[in-house]
């Protein structure tokens, strides 16, 4: 643009000389009336557009500040102090969040897994089993536990089959059987569990090397080896779980009235008569010495083992033992009252009431409980 130049005063449009000598500039082929009433028209609608633009904003400005004062209600509606807020949070979680079940712990109250046998379980898990047993409150309940142990057949009895091997420390592989539940008691309270005999002698050897029955079984020289070097054959896992139990028995020797029967504390001991054979008769003399002496074991009664004078053949073979692969004789505890030199033992027949003088090797059969 050139220095000097004029503009319309109406449009604002540059103008020429002839609009200072009074002409105004006009676009081509608009009359000068038209054109200025189209200028006016141009600004109004300029001015109209200004305002509603202004109008948009000035109600976009309330909308927002309505927004903000809406959302700020809303905020602190919403908003509740964290003491009160946590409280809450915490309840409807524990509505919402499923209630987790309590974790089980294993038991560790000695519970042993089933087995199908005797042999199957190590002496620590048949120990654990016969504290259970221990534990009953009958012997009606010690027998269900036992048979859900599989201990006896399925009917709850005991036939001899309820066997474990033992290997001794003389390199020699024995069984053991149990003849019966909840029958011993125990030394510090209580019954012990199960108890085992040995189903072949250990050793033979003889009960006094005095030849004497004096002492009975107390003093016998067979149970100080017994619970000394006897039980040092026994492997040590078996050793560790051995219960000490009180046993009764004639411990004079002659003798003829039941008050000589008194009581030892043994790991392992020999069986007494009337343990095999039940409550003696009228046909035995000193019957209430002897049946002071202890009750039949569980296993006999089932092989109706009985005395002598009632026996059958069958159960009979039941008692018929071996040592080193040969049929021999076994020791019983009791002392023979009428004479000074005997005990009784089990002949190779399995009769149960043979006397022997006391310094003759015989088959030793211990028992023990658990």
């Amino acid at each position: 643009m050139r220095d000097g130049s004029s503009f319309c005063p109406n449009c604002g449009e540059p103008v020429s000389g002839d609009y200072l000598n009074g002409i105004a500039p006009q676009p081509a082929g608009i009359a000068p009336a038209r054109y200025h009433e189209l200028k006016r028209r141009k600004q109004v609608s300029g001015l109209i557009m200004a305002v509603f633009v202004l109008a948009l904003g000035i109600g976009a400005l309330g909308v927002g500040w309505i927004t903000i004062h809406a959302g700020s209600d809303t905020e602190e509606e919403a908003t509740v102090p964290e003491t009160q807020a946590e409280p809450e949070a915490e309840q409807e979680a524990a509505v919402e969040a499923p209630a987790e079940e309590p974790v089980e712990e294993e038991e560790q109250t000695g519970e042993v897994e089933v087995k199908n046998s005797v042999e199957e379980y190590t002496w620590e898990e048949l120990s654990t089993i016969a504290d259970e047993i221990s534990a009953a409150t009958s012997a009606s309940d010690a027998m269900d536990i036992a048979i859900g142990y599989n201990l006896t057949n399925s009917d709850g009895t005991l036939d001899g089959t309820q066997t474990k091997s033992v290997k001794l420390s003389n390199g020699s592989t024995v069984d053991v059987q149990i003849i019966g539940f909840y029958h011993d008691n125990l030394a510090d309270s209580g019954r012990a569990g199960i108890t085992f005999m040995f189903s072949e002698s250990i050793d033979k050897r003889g009960m006094n090397s005095s030849g004497e029955n004096n002492g009975g079984w107390k003093s016998s020289d067979l149970r100080g080896w017994l619970n000394s070097d006897g039980l040092a054959m026994l492997p040590e896992d078996l050793q560790s779980e051995i219960k000490t139990v009180i046993k009764s028995t004639n411990n004079t020797g002659m003798a003829s009235e039941a008050s000589v029967v008194t009581s030892t504390e043994d790991k392992l001991w020999l069986l007494a008569l009337t343990e095999i054979v039940g409550e003696c008769g009228e046909e035995y003399e000193m019957r209430d010495i002897y049946n002071a002496e202890g009750s039949q074991y569980q296993f006999f009664e089932n092989v109706t083992m009985s005395p002598f004078y009632e026996s059958n053949y069958d159960a009979l073979s039941y008692m018929v033992r071996k040592y080193d692969g040969y049929e021999t004789a076994w020791w019983e505890r009791t002392a023979r009252p009428k004479a000074d030199s005997d005990f009784f033992r089990v002949g190779t027949d399995g009769y149960p009431d043979y006397g022997e003088a006391a310094d003759d090797p015989v088959g030793v059969l211990p028992c023990f409980c658990l």
